[in-house]
């Protein structure tokens, strides 16, 4: 079998990011919602497992934050108004995934790109830090979709 090329997903698949984003979140809370933080802060948001759970059970951000965060729809609105903010400012270490970048050298035949919700900025920082940014001929962030924009669009791109 020929491969053209390898299409990775960033978080969860090349990156552990969840400490991260659980401190983002946490920053967040403090900020639009406040009564949701120290002793209140959501169970979701007190270990990797039981955020991992959540993730996967929630549609999308919105229910995430709403459902099982416990905000009220003006604070979910409020929090992702700054996400990237927070994201682009975090500095939390996110590094591979033992293994990774073993086996992205050993495919460097193969052009490698990313697809990915997070910052296309974090996800080439991450990558040049482990040295392998140089095997990523393409990296597209939620960033790179404009924000009226459907990701995936239903016209291609």
């Amino acid at each position: 079998m020929k491969l053209d090329a390898i299409l990775w997903d960033y978080d969860g698949t090349i990156v552990n990011s969840v400490p991260k984003n659980i401190d983002i979140t946490k920053r967040i809370l403090s900020i639009v919602a406040p009564h949701l933080t120290g002793d209140n802060l959501p169970y979701c948001l007190q270990s990797e497992a039981a955020y991992h759970q959540v993730n996967h059970a929630a549609k999308n951000w919105q229910e995430l934050y709403v459902k099982y965060y416990g905000m009220t729809e003006s604070e979910m609105l409020a929090a992702g108004a700054l996400w990237t903010e927070h994201q682009l400012s975090n500095t939390t270490l996110v590094t591979l995934f033992a293994g990774v970048e073993d086996t992205v050298r050993r495919l460097a035949a193969v052009p490698h790109g990313i697809c990915s919700q997070n910052a296309a900025k974090n996800i080439k920082g991450v990558l040049a830090e482990a040295q392998v940014d140089t095997f990523f001929q393409a990296v597209i962030g939620y960033d790179d979709v404009s924000k009226g924009g459907q990701k995936p669009s239903p016209e291609g791109g």
